[in-house]
């Protein structure tokens, strides 16, 4: 029902446009606004501060009313939207760091009728929804042609910072105006294209791609994590390997290569006891001959 409304760009919980998409589009845009890296560029990149705890309910619903037609569907959307997740809710884990959140980022204080609490399926859709009036405005209103955006975070490269600067002011003024949204003060980019974009995990450059330090961070804690569970009995190597190979796929669309085969030298330890390295450091499967033994002493390494 709303999907061919959407624009081409729009990234994020739509099939066939997943991150990996938006990157590869992202890289083709700045071939093309660079024509072939010939030429300087610049981008904007903008962030919406607070966005699903800023969403307004009202405006949602009359965006979702515009397509939905049914009594009893936009009843049960409704519902969906206007629930007070706030009240009597199942809290697990640590709870010391529920004081740690942000107020601005906890729907306990989020004014009435405003917030989606994020780990909803269907907000996700509504951010789509709800930000697809955003996407038709850069599109048809301003006519920019290298726009691109994943949930509330959008890129537009342009050849002259200028006109950049201008279209951050318009689409301020028209978030504000009409969703009552803002763009986050700290996160409000424009650059030379040269410097590299920040995005999705990835840093990057006009020729080529790396993966965020970030990233590499949170894999080296997993792997010291599961380096560590070597001396416990039922180890669930399923899972061991399961989130491996999801982080080396993600390093694969970048050139990524040399990290790859260093994380493996420097940082699996022992973990190389029991698995080994596939299709060039693509991914990794269990080593089943030895997987019941104890691993070497750490002199073998």
């Amino acid at each position: 029902m709303f999907e061919p409304g959407f624009i081409d760009d729009s990234y994020a919980c739509r099939t066939g446009k997943g991150t990996h998409k938006c990157l590869y589009r992202l890289k083709s845009f700045i071939r093309k606004v660079t024509r072939n890296y010939t030429r300087p560029a610049y981008y904007l990149q903008g962030d919406i501060l607070s966005f699903f705890n800023s969403i307004n309910h009202d405006i949602l619903l009359n965006l979702l009313t515009e397509k939905v037609k049914s009594p009893d569907l936009i009843s049960i959307l409704e519902r969906i939207i206007t629930l007070e997740s706030i009240y009597n809710p199942i809290k697990r884990g640590q709870l010391s760091l529920f004081d740690k959140i942000p107020r601005h980022k906890s729907l306990f204080y989020a004014p009435h009728n405003q917030g989606l609490p994020i780990g909803n399926l269907t907000s996700q859709f509504f951010a789509n929804v709800y930000l697809n009036k955003l996407d038709q405005y850069v599109k048809h209103h301003l006519r920019i042609r290298y726009y691109i955006r994943y949930v509330d975070d959008f890129i537009i490269l342009e050849n002259d910072p200028e006109v950049l600067e201008n279209y951050r002011s318009k689409i301020s003024d028209f978030l504000q105006t009409n969703l009552r949204l803002k763009l986050h003060p700290k996160k409000q980019i424009i650059r030379p294209i040269e410097s590299g974009i920040d995005f999705l995990g990835y840093f990057i450059k006009p020729r080529y791609t790396l993966v965020h330090r970030r990233v590499v961070s949170r894999f080296k804690s997993r792997l010291k994590e599961f380096r560590d569970d070597l001396s416990k009995d039922n180890i669930d190597w399923d899972y061991i390997i399961a989130v491996i190979n999801a982080y080396y796929a993600h390093f694969l669309h970048a050139d990524s290569y040399n990290l790859r085969v260093h994380l493996w030298r420097k940082h699996f330890g022992d973990l190389r006891y029991f698995l080994f390295p596939l299709n060039n450091f693509s991914y990794f499967e269990k080593k089943r001959s030895i997987l019941n033994s104890s691993p070497p002493p750490r002199t073998l390494f």
